[in-house]
């Protein structure tokens, strides 16, 4: 899942998805999340972000560090996000 949701990121704040980042994520980015939380920068300027907490895992991040605290694409990664866990939980594989 975390794959996915990586490219949910993506999606939402219109950063080009690449097979590193995929590489990373199936790999490093798993243990990173499980041991002390991820913590990934895809090019300089975006960062995505992953903190497990109890039974819930909390994800969030920037496109461009100016945009950082206008928090301008939190809304459609959050949709986006929902309606894919929406989907995922009612048929899962």
């Amino acid at each position: 899942m975390l794959v996915e949701i990586y490219r949910l990121f993506c999606q939402a704040y219109e950063i080009e998805f690449t097979g590193r980042d995929e590489r990373f994520m199936r790999s490093s980015g798993v243990d990173h999340l499980c041991a002390r939380g991820l913590d990934y920068r895809p090019f300089y300027g975006a960062k995505f972000f992953g903190q497990k907490s109890g039974q819930s895992t909390r994800f969030w991040g920037y496109a461009d560090i100016e945009d950082l605290g206008e928090y301008k694409n939190d809304r459609r990664f959050q949709e986006l996000t929902e309606e894919y866990l929406s989907k995922a939980l009612r048929n899962p594989p």
